[in-house]
């Protein structure tokens, strides 16, 4: 576990970064219930019927990336599982606000190089730049101290990590002016007027709520 204060851990993109490349808008991207629909996925059965050779050899002609250097899985559910509708939804609210990703998502996982190759099979890759933290990377001691004051800052009884992960990243980074966050999980309270729940997908009415969050 690590204790809050290190400073390597969560000194990630500076706020020299967001100044230097005049950003002031974030979505925070939830992927499961978001991109990714819950259910079996046809990545399964390409899976096993051996496409993935295929598959690869298509990618790294496409993008120079050897994507065999990642689980299958993975690969296989952002080529062939990740909805196609709602990917061209997220572009199209990112690109009408000037808004850059932050993943909020588990699948920060994985890492920033990774998740930026998985974003470049559907060309998201230029509007990632970070990730929030991690809470159960920390320590309890420091997870409970950075809850409590938000719970008391926002008057409120319980809200999920995730909540509480966005928060601390807008307090790290206050040349943030306006955010908005998608995902299948209730983030409220605390993210009032910033959030869009989605149920299983990002859908139109979602994406269309989410830029007007961003344009106010």
């Amino acid at each position: 576990m690590r204790d809050y204060q290190d400073v390597n851990y969560i000194d990630k993109v500076s706020n020299n970064y967001f100044i230097d490349n005049n950003i002031n808008k974030v979505l925070f991207l939830d992927i499961d219930g978001v991109l990714q629909p819950f259910g079996n996925g046809t990545r399964f059965d390409h899976i096993k019927n051996n496409d993935m050779e295929n598959l690869y050899k298509e990618l790294k002609n496409i993008h120079n990336i050897d994507y065999s250097q990642y689980s299958k899985f993975d690969v296989a559910a952002v080529y062939y599982d990740w909805n196609k509708n709602s990917v061209l939804l997220l572009k199209d609210i990112l690109i009408q606000t000037g808004a850059k990703i932050v993943l909020s998502s588990d699948w920060r996982m994985f890492g920033t190089k990774q998740m930026h190759d998985l974003f470049k099979i559907h060309e998201l890759q230029e509007f990632y730049i970070d990730d929030t933290i991690n809470l159960m990377y920390f320590d309890q001691n420091s997870v409970e101290q950075i809850k409590k004051k938000h719970l008391e800052k926002f008057n409120v009884r319980y809200y999920c990590s995730r909540t509480s992960e966005i928060l601390e990243y807008l307090e790290r980074h206050p040349f943030i002016n306006n955010y908005v966050a998608i995902d299948d999980l209730n983030l409220l309270p605390g993210l009032e007027n910033h959030f869009v729940n989605t149920d299983y997908l990002l859908l139109e009415e979602h994406a269309d709520m989410a830029k007007k969050i961003l344009k106010s």
